[in-house]
């Protein structure tokens, strides 16, 4: 009998230990203020140029999203850095990821980091090398927003690269 009562004092002792050491610990944990979140910090592309679309200043702003339209692509055959122009447009409230994808085989052929508005990615360097002749394609953009790197809506642009 005092074993067990002995038994119970000691079980009860450990676990106002353990609670105590859980209030010590939530007590000095920093208190959040409101809008105190971390930062979004985008991973940009490191090739981006600048690039302005020569659009006049004074015109009115679009509202949403402008994606820009690639009916064509031509390339350098046989190589895999080739040069193109992916393009953010200026005024745009987000960063653009582009992916290429050769629909045919559904393969990805290229994916950029983050491009800011009024940049573009001229040097590409594809995963592999395109013999001469055309590959239909697509451009998946993926936007994600300035402020805060929510994602907004993004496009899939049909394209076709002509290899030559």
């Amino acid at each position: 009998m005092k074993n067990k009562k002995r038994i119970l004092i000691l079980s009860d002792l450990i676990l106002v230990l353990v609670i105590i050491a859980v209030v010590i610990c939530f007590w000095n944990k920093p208190k959040a203020v409101e809008g105190d979140e971390p930062a979004f910090t985008p991973v940009l592309e490191p090739n981006a140029v600048v690039q302005t679309d020569g659009m006049d200043q004074t015109a009115e702003q679009i509202e949403g999203i402008r994606i820009p339209g690639y009916p064509r692509i031509t390339v350098e055959a046989d190589t895999t850095d080739v040069i193109m122009n992916l393009k953010n447009p200026e005024g745009n409230p987000c960063y653009f990821t582009f992916e290429i994808v050769l629909t045919d085989e559904n393969e990805t052929i290229y994916v950029s980091k983050m491009v800011e508005p009024g940049k573009a990615v001229t040097n590409v360097t594809l995963s592999r090398a395109l013999n001469k002749g055309e590959y239909p394609a697509m451009i998946k953009i993926t936007t994600t927003s300035l402020t805060d790197g929510l994602p907004m809506n993004g496009a899939n642009v049909e394209t076709t690269i002509v290899a030559q």
